[in-house]
């Protein structure tokens, strides 16, 4: 078709239905991957092409073509065409509304996974169009729903068709609810809003309907009707839809008026009521007949098992109903009648469980589901401190658990869900490292897994009735803790342990401590392996003393608990892995706490780290290997220059270890983490491990994202501590990676920041070698930085180090080579154009030209006349044109850009850097400079003068007859410089050169107006009739740089 553009006629091509079903079709052809991947390049196409979407979906609609093309199709249009839902380019008004009629039509399709698209399609495009484009959706659907509803339950037709369309109806209806019930702009909220006041009754009441013809009749087949799958999968709609409607008014409750909340209130007390009802009847008879069947899931029919499964999740929707209500407002949920009921017969069916475990399992047939029980303790446990005596208000409540309830609670903990399963036996003996990783996960995974949702619960019964459970403990503590293990059963004993550590918080100071370690666990730790499950009790011995020491429950510092810990990491045998990995976590736990003392843990350094070292060598996971490697990078951290004697035995089998891991990242990171604090750890004794950073620098490096970040800290640490970047070995000097990193600073603007730092302290290292090598390449790559895409940041800090390097350097190494990079010349067209609007940078540059005028001054002249032809952004009064600079009018430029510039400076340092630049461009006599005198350059100097009181104290002798030099007092400024300037480098080798640096600067080292008065005295030299320049100066200003000058 021709579309009319801005008085142009454009040709839009439509796209051909014909070609885009042949495309659609290739890509799914399972024979020829040649037509896969010529039909994937050409839909890509085709997608930019005008009605692509409305072809694509009749495709998906028309129900005579093969299934595989229409679910082709059905899930391009569900990737592609939504993202794409407003596009004009792509779809008129006449496409949308074809595809919105069309979208009703696949209410009878048998296809999952096309009728699962459709679900998103619609609740995505009703999101755009509903109710402006689309009002008659809801209306449309809910007459569907009505009439389907009204078959099955009044006139009792069972038929096929009618129910496939209830069901897909009602998944159309459930998504779009969820779709603006996820809303949170205000149109979306007030289209919520109108929907739920709509729907919430009708919907309430088809789910009091359909539930009330559920019945599972009490006999071993009840669940090979059916119609009672049938039932259930509509009841489950029904109910998806009323938790969405009834948890958006819920978390929007408080703010709605008086009004709306007492007419809405019997509403919720009824939902939550009757869904309460629902899930005991249902949880009830399900039992019944559970129990008549038999409990191998094999043997049970396949209509059975579909039974279970809607059955079970429709069961769990009940549960993650209540867990949201009481995570948006748990108070006002207890304050519900039938909430004390609904959780007490959670709690109920948790004991039932705890009973009768070998009826807990992960599976729908079982009898208790794992994930039921845990929702039931979940909600338990968010709900507990709703009763106790007293709210956090201080306010009496109504409704307390006693005292009795609350023990019994913590006996079934603790006796009956804490110890470890059958289960949890097997798969550790099939995978200790896996399932020690598992266990101590301190993640979100507890709220699936039955033990340790347990231990959550128990922590938050202990928190919300201390004065009950914190007894208990310390009495069953008191009578089992000092018997021996084979008296209670190993496990009976873990899981007590396991209740010490967990809640340590309440137990400090109630039990006997360090006793209990001196005197019970050195002991157990020792035990012969008589029963094959001692490793368990040993295992979470090194984790409870772990808990206890991380939670600042008992000092770090009691040399049993590490003789403890390093017997325990020295295991060896079958089962040991369980416990070596435990000892390293809570060997990691302990060194770093605050109140760790080193010079305790001394004499255990050499055993840990030996310990550690071979470990990680052993580990069959590189999962555990990191996380023993974690425990030893503490260790290292911690110990300081403690560890010099032990760098051997850590760094030798780096590169061993390195290489075996070849593409795990995550592995060789923390390896890469290791060598850093190691480095860190022992300053400059690291200069002899340049053999190893080097390797490991080059390549990580090399790998880009996944381990450059740790790579380049690696790099940076050797830099700042090493005392020379030439050791032994040319393939193994820190020189060598000159070349990576001229490479880095043009490459890789994620660490930026980083390679500057890495090359300020090449810098202070030697700081002529990089520019002896190749100073027009360095400059470039400085040019590059300025010029490039890089942060203002990264490029304030790339000046400051161009500002370093000049300043270290002598004039006949740089100057030459800052004009053929084109480096100066850029510098001075952004300094004097206005093409630098930043005043930071603009500090910048003009402390980089200070450096360099001050360095040699006739350099910076130099450098001025060879870069004036390049200097072309001029532009001709009454056009457009770029014309050419006069080297006149480029110093009127420079000189304008310098004194307004000097405005924006606020450290002394820095102005009083441009105060001595600016006399040593006065002392070259040069005119243009001189013209300045009289007026910017004399109230410049006044300005210092009077922000900065100097004295050079002459040569003295002190106390001990030893003669001490004459030096400047700086009263403007403090000894030291600021901690931005030394870049966090405290403690190194580096910190020593940077403070050298500052400290020679002639900034700090030369009086200014001595600097001044000399550098007026010599452009009076080299110029006649110098008077002249002064002859406008204001009479006054003069007199007073005259008495500055005295």
């Amino acid at each position: 078709m021709n579309v009319s553009f801005r008085g142009t006629s454009v040709l839009v091509q439509q796209v051909s239905p014909e070609e885009l079903f042949q495309v659609i079709s290739d890509a799914t052809s399972q024979q020829d991957p040649r037509r896969v991947e010529a039909s994937t390049k050409r839909l890509k196409e085709l997608f930019q092409q005008p009605g692509v979407y409305d072809a694509l979906h009749e495709i998906a609609a028309t129900k005579t073509l093969p299934v595989t093309i229409r679910i082709q199709a059905s899930l391009q249009f569900k990737n592609e065409a939504l993202k794409n839902w407003k596009s004009r380019k792509l779809q008129n008004d006449q496409n949308r509304a074809n595809i919105r009629k069309r979208c009703l039509t696949f209410l009878d399709e048998e296809d999952a996974t096309i009728a699962d698209c459709n679900k998103v399609a619609v609740a995505r495009i009703a999101r755009a169009d509903f109710p402006d484009a689309w009002p008659s959706l809801i209306t449309d659907l809910m007459e569907v729903i009505d009439t389907n509803l009204q078959q099955r339950y009044v006139l009792s037709v069972d038929d096929h068709r009618s129910n496939l369309i209830l069901q897909r109806a009602l998944q159309l209806l459930c998504g779009v609810v969820k779709e603006f019930a996820s809303m949170k702009m205000l149109n979306g909220i007030k289209v919520m809003k109108q929907l739920f006041d709509h729907l919430n009754g009708t919907i309430n009441a088809y789910f009091v309907k359909v539930s009330e013809n559920i019945q599972l009749p009490p006999n071993a087949q009840a669940f090979e009707n059916p119609r009672l799958y049938t039932d259930l999968v509509i009841s489950h709609l029904l109910f998806k839809t009323l938790v969405t409607l009834t948890t958006w008014i819920w978390q929007r409750f408080n703010k709605l008026s008086n009004a709306e909340k007492q007419m809405l209130e019997s509403w919720l007390t009824g939902v939550f009521h009757q869904s309460v009802q629902q899930l005991q009847r249902l949880v009830s008879q399900r039992a019944t007949v559970i129990n008549l069947q038999p409990s191998d899931p094999s043997r049970l029919s396949p209509q059975t098992l579909l039974t279970h499964q809607i059955l079970t999740k429709h069961i769990r929707r009940f549960g993650k109903f209540y867990l949201r209500m009481a995570a948006v407002d748990p108070r006002r949920m207890t304050e519900l009648p039938n909430c004390s009921d609904v959780v007490m017969f959670y709690w109920g069916q948790v004991v039932e469980a705890a009973n009768d475990f070998s009826a807990i399992k992960d599976t729908p047939s079982a009898l208790y589901p794992v994930r039921f029980l845990v929702q039931g303790l979940v909600l338990f446990k968010d709900l507990v401190g709703q009763w106790t005596a007293h709210r956090r208000d201080g306010s009496a409540n109504k409704n307390v658990l006693t005292a009795n309830f609350i023990e019994n609670a913590v006996k079934i903990i603790v006796t009956r869900l804490l110890p470890l399963t059958k289960d949890d036996l097997e798969g550790l003996e099939q995978d200790p490292e896996e399932w020690i990783n598992t266990e101590e996960q301190e993640t979100q995974q507890w709220e699936y897994e039955l033990r340790p949702c347990s231990e959550r619960v128990l922590v938050q019964i202990s928190n919300q009735y201390p004065e009950y459970v914190t007894p208990l403990l310390k009495a069953t503590f008191a009578e089992v803790a000092d018997k021996p293990a084979s008296d209670i059963g190993i496990t009976n004993k873990e899981a007590l342990y396991c209740a010490v550590g967990r809640c340590c918080g309440k137990l400090k100071g109630e039990i006997p401590f360090e006793t209990w370690v001196s005197q019970v666990l050195i002991a157990e730790v020792q035990l012969p392996p008589n029963d094959p499950f001692v490793y368990l009790l040993q295992r979470r011995i090194a984790w409870v003393l772990g808990k206890w020491m991380s939670d600042s429950c008992c000092s770090p510092n009691n040399p049993i608990i590490w003789q403890i810990l390093l017997h325990l990491l020295n295991q060896r045998g079958q089962e040991s892995t369980v416990i070596r990995l435990s000892a390293a976590v809570s060997l990691r736990e302990g060194v770093d706490t605050l109140d760790f003392d080193c010079k305790i843990f001394e004499p255990f350094l050499p055993q840990a780290v030996a310990q550690l070292m071979s470990l990680i060598g052993e580990a069959n996971t590189y999962q555990s290997k990191r996380k023993v490697d974690d425990a030893l990078n503490v260790v290292i951290d911690r110990a300081g220059k403690q560890i010099i004697p032990l760098v051997p035995l850590i760094i030798n089998p780096i590169p061993e270890l390195w290489k075996e891991a070849d593409d795990d990242y995550l592995f060789k990171s923390s390896l890469l983490v290791t060598v850093t604090n190691v480095i860190k750890a022992i300053g400059p004794e690291s200069t002899t491990l340049a053999h190893i950073t080097v390797p490991l620098v080059r390549e990580s490096m090399s790998q880009g994202a996944n381990l450059d970040g740790d790579g380049s800290n690696l790099w940076k640490e050797a830099m700042r501590n090493t005392l020379t970047m030439d050791n032994p070995g040319p393939n193994e000097t820190l020189a060598s990676l000159m070349d990576v990193l001229v490479n880095q600073l043009k490459t890789n603007l994620d660490l930026l920041g980083t390679m500057i730092d890495i090359t300020e302290s090449y810098f202070l290292l030697d700081p002529a070698r990089m520019l002896q090598i190749d100073a027009t390449a360095l400059f470039d790559v400085f040019l590059t930085l300025f010029k490039g895409p890089a942060l203002i940041p990264n490029k304030k800090d790339s000046l400051g180090a161009l500002n370093l390097l000049i300043q270290l350097n002598p004039a006949s190494l740089w100057a030459e080579a800052l004009h053929k990079s084109g480096l100066f010349p850029s510098l001075l067209d952004a300094f004097i154009i206005d093409k630098e609007d930043d005043s930071q940078i603009l500090c910048e540059i003009e402390y980089v030209f200070s450096r360099i005028a001050l360095s040699s001054p006739e350099a910076f002249l130099q450098l001025i006349n060879t870069a004036t032809p390049f200097i072309k952004a001029g532009r001709e009064e009454g056009t457009h044109k770029d014309v050419p600079l006069s080297q006149s009018k480029i110093f009127e430029l420079f000189l304008d850009r310098w004194w307004g510039t000097f405005d924006y400076m606020s450290e002394p340092r820095h102005r009083k850097l441009v105060a001595m630049a600016t006399a040593s461009l006065v002392g070259t006599g040069e005119p243009e400079i001189l013209t300045r005198l009289h007026s910017e350059f004399f109230n410049l100097w006044m300005d210092v003068f009077g922000e900065i009181k100097e004295a050079q104290n002459p040569v003295t002798t002190n106390e001990e007859g030893v003669q001490v030099s004459s030096y400047l007092a700086l009263y403007w400024e403090k000894d030291n410089a600021p901690a931005s300037y030394y870049r966090e480098t405290e403690g190194t080798p580096e910190y020593e050169r940077r403070k050298a640096v500052f400290d020679s600067d002639p900034v700090r080292t030369t009086q200014l107006s001595a600097f001044v008065g000399a550098k007026l005295r010599e452009a009076e030299a080299k110029t006649p009739n110098f008077q002249r320049y002064l002859a406008d100066a204001d009479p006054t200003v003069l007199q007073q740089i005259q008495a500055e000058l005295a």
